[in-house]
């Protein structure tokens, strides 16, 4: 069981991103800040082999976690691109074991900043 730490580049104060790479279906992931990037989508890339992937949010510091969704109802699952709807303080990506199945997952949060 490993955790997985973000890399986080931040372009031209223009855009954010966060990728953590190779998930396992026994790892954890470090939460990263991206509240000051509101509008979001995450890429999952991979293998899931049956497991259940997506996107956690939390605004207490990480005390409580919570399904962050694609539009305030459906929870943000499976590979592929998703919008993400909520806005917290902090984000993990999440992998779900579904019978100790093998995973390789890389997700990938990317985020522009809001010019005024």
């Amino acid at each position: 069981m490993a955790e997985i730490s973000p890399t986080v580049v931040t372009t031209n104060s223009k855009f954010r991103e966060a990728t953590w790479l190779n998930g396992a279906d026994d790892d954890t992931f470090k939460a990263v800040g991206m509240a000051a990037y509101p509008e979001k989508t995450l890429q999952i890339i991979g293998v899931l082999n049956g497991a259940d992937s997506g996107l956690q949010g939390s605004n207490d510091g990480g005390t409580t976690w919570v399904d962050l969704t694609t539009d305030g109802t459906n929870a943000i699952v499976g590979l592929g691109v998703h919008w993400v709807w909520e806005n917290t303080e902090i984000v993990r990506p999440k992998t779900a074991l579904n019978g100790g199945v093998t995973t390789d997952l890389t997700y990938i949060l990317g985020a522009p900043a809001i010019l005024g």
